[in-house]
């Protein structure tokens, strides 16, 4: 994928907060204090990167403000991350949601423009590696109208918006069968197969939509958000498998499934 943020997909908890407010020791006060005042650092950077992308001024501000955040981002140490996830839940300052209104405004005709394709591509990119590090991002990210617009992208002429669109989603469903479930819902699986069957995709498209099979096709046991109780959310392989099969034949499944084992 093109996000160089680091993952660990299956280590993703939603509450993996707790830690860092598990305060036991004498100097539990100074403990919170500096805690505190990382978490007021990381919105103060998080606030300028979004100020910068919001504003109506010159893209290369604009895209100046995604490439210090995807830095920042990138950079995380375990305990930043648990910080993050804590800064997150406060509406104001949920980059996710920012991201998300941005990628949809910015969506128009224009965005075959270079300078346009150019900002799009550092939106969903940053996208990508903040849904690999944050898990109720990840799920925010998975709605149905966020899944629809990236959507919009597969058929793209611009090839390098299409892989991107489609590595977006991949992050996104990678490890939740909520959103696998959003996926299917809006007809994704069917676009990526007619995608995939299309004489005017590129090579490099056609790659990344077996890999996001790929990921599809893979056991949902063990994910997050099965833990929360509903395991009514869950698919067996078998029926992904099926409905694969139906919409491009059961010997691209089978050599998909080689791929997978």
């Amino acid at each position: 994928m093109a996000s160089t943020v680091p993952a660990a997909a299956h280590a993703q908890q939603p509450n993996a907060s707790k830690a860092v407010y598990a305060l036991d020791t004498p100097d539990s006060v100074s403990e919170w204090e500096r805690i505190e005042n990382i978490q007021h650092k990381q919105r103060r950077k998080i606030d300028v990167c979004l100020a910068q992308q919001l504003q109506d001024g010159a893209v290369s501000e604009r895209a100046k403000g995604l490439r210090t955040l995807r830095k920042l981002l990138s950079t995380f140490t375990a305990e930043e991350r648990s910080v993050f996830a804590i800064l997150q839940r406060k509406q104001d300052c949920s980059v996710e949601r920012v991201l998300r209104d941005l990628i949809r405004k910015r969506v128009s005709p224009s965005i075959a423009d270079s300078t346009a394709s150019q900002e799009m591509l550092a939106l969903l990119d940053l996208l990508q590696g903040l849904v690999l590090i944050h898990y109720d991002s990840k799920i925010r990210a998975g709605a149905k109208e966020s899944q629809t617009v990236l959507l919009t992208f597969l058929p793209a002429k611009n090839i390098a918006l299409a892989i991107a669109a489609i590595e977006a989603i991949q992050c996104i469903l990678v490890d939740s069968c909520q959103n696998l479930r959003v996926f299917e819902s809006i007809g994704g699986l069917r676009l990526v197969c007619e995608t995939l069957k299309s004489k005017r995709a590129s090579e490099a498209v056609l790659h990344k939509c077996i890999e996001l099979l790929c990921v599809y096709m893979q056991p949902e046991t063990g994910y997050p958000d099965t833990s929360l109780g509903d395991h009514t959310r869950m698919m067996p392989v078998s029926t992904k498998r099926d409905a694969v099969a139906q919409l491009v034949g059961d010997a691209f499944v089978k050599r998909l499934v080689d791929i997978v084992t």
